[in-house]
C-alpha cells in the first residue's frame, strides 16, 4: 500500500462541503489531489485556497466529456490514479 505522500486522489464536489473538507485533509498530509464541481468560481478557490498540491478544474462527472477531461487532468496532475471521492451532489 502506498504512503498517502505518494496518492494521488480524485475528489468530486470539492468546491465546497465534505469534498472541500477531504481536499484540505488529503493535501495537507501530501497527497496529490485533484478537485471538480460544476461551479468554476467555487472550485478554483478552494484550489487556490490549498495550493500546489492541488488542482482544480471545472466538470460534471455525469457527462460522459466531462468526466474523461476531469479524469485525464487528475491522472496528469498526480502521476496516475489512487482514489477517487464521490462527494458531488
Amino acid at each position: 500500500m502506498k504512503k498517502i505522500e505518494e496518492m494521488s486522489i480524485l475528489i468530486t464536489g470539492g468546491g465546497s462541503g465534505i469534498g472541500a473538507g477531504a481536499a484540505r485533509y488529503f493535501s495537507e498530509l501530501g497527497a496529490k489531489v485533484t478537485i471538480c464541481g460544476r461551479r468554476e468560481a467555487n472550485v478554483m478557490q478552494v484550489s487556490k485556497e490549498i495550493g500546489p498540491n492541488c488542482l482544480g478544474i471545472k466538470g460534471d462527472v455525469t457527462i460522459a466529456k466531462q468526466r474523461k477531461k476531469v479524469l485525464d487532468a487528475a491522472v496528469r496532475h498526480g502521476k496516475g490514479l489512487d482514489a477517487l471521492i464521490n462527494s458531488a451532489a
